[in-house]
């Protein structure tokens, strides 16, 4: 005959299982308290909680072309750290009973800041974005005047790249206007992102159509 030796039943989730669970909800959208994943993130959330605000203010020197480049080349642990598991924590409730009263308050000025991070790493992504829009339609216009007549387009092209300019500067104005309660973020925004426009006021004025479209600039104002 043979014993049969059961294992005793584990106290706590491996880690797979624990981050599988933790997967499995946040896909499928369960706001529901989570319990028995809070054991294996605080090991996580509260050390890189500690990390993070150095972080936030590297992030904040960055240059709005290249803001991920001093954490892709040389120190990506922290960085890409960060937004896993801010994307993991966003709207899950935790049970932090299993936590003593130091652990829990450590634990949710970590969710705090991941928050920040988040928030943060959004709003720079999005002026990330809109550089290089302004970057396109900037060689669009040195493309064109060095390989054609640029002035003498076909009309429906010129039209469409009227649009695209007056629906640029709209969105540059809108996003100075957005930080003039931060003013160093609004100057950080004009020095990066404002000077596309620049170039693009630069190149372009001169001409009486597009000149029509910048007569409600104000470059004393839009540009550092």
């Amino acid at each position: 005959f043979f014993l049969m030796i059961r294992r005793p039943p584990r106290s706590t989730q491996s880690r797979s299982s624990a981050a599988s669970d933790v997967y499995k909800r946040q896909v499928h959208g369960d706001s529901k308290i989570i319990s028995m994943s809070v054991t294996l993130l605080k090991t996580k959330i509260i050390p890189l909680g500690y990390r993070i605000p150095r972080l936030l203010t590297e992030m904040a020197k960055q240059s709005f072309e290249e803001p991920t480049h001093v954490f892709t080349n040389e120190n990506p642990h922290i960085y890409f750290e960060a937004r896993y598991y801010s994307s993991i924590v966003k709207n899950q409730q935790y049970d932090y009973s299993s936590l003593s009263k130091y652990e829990a308050q450590k634990f949710k000025e970590s969710l705090e800041l991941l928050n920040k991070f988040e928030e943060l790493n959004d709003l720079i992504d999005n002026y990330h974005n809109f550089l290089w829009e302004l970057r396109t339609l900037y060689f669009q216009v040195i493309r064109d005047m060095g390989t054609i007549n640029f002035w003498n387009r076909r009309e429906t092209t010129t039209h469409v790249f009227e649009q695209d300019l007056q629906d640029a500067l709209t969105k540059y104005t809108n996003m100075v206007e957005a930080l003039k309660d931060r003013p160093l973020w609004q100057e950080k925004l004009k020095t990066d992102v404002g000077y596309y426009v620049h170039l693009l006021y630069n190149n372009l004025t001169h001409d009486q159509k597009f000149n029509a479209i910048f007569a409600k600039f104000d470059s004393q104002y839009y540009f550092k």
